[in-house]
């Protein structure tokens, strides 16, 4: 999943009390290993949360 490290990240940030974080998109790109598809730039859905099994919402919504 190559949302993993992202995830990680998260997770170890939210463990030491961060509970937002501004990324730019180059910074999470660079934690996947390859550019977000387009709907992440032309579709706010796309970074929901809620009830999402998609794997991108797995990564943060697993870090609180």
């Amino acid at each position: 999943m190559k949302y993993i490290k992202l995830g990680e990240f998260l997770n170890r940030n939210a463990s030491i009390g961060f509970r937002e974080l501004l990324m730019s998109f180059e910074k999470i790109e660079r934690f996947i290993g390859e550019g977000l598809p387009q709907s992440a730039f032309k579709h706010g859905a796309w970074w929901a949360f809620g009830e999402s099994t998609q794997p991108q919402s797995l990564a943060w919504t697993s870090a609180g």
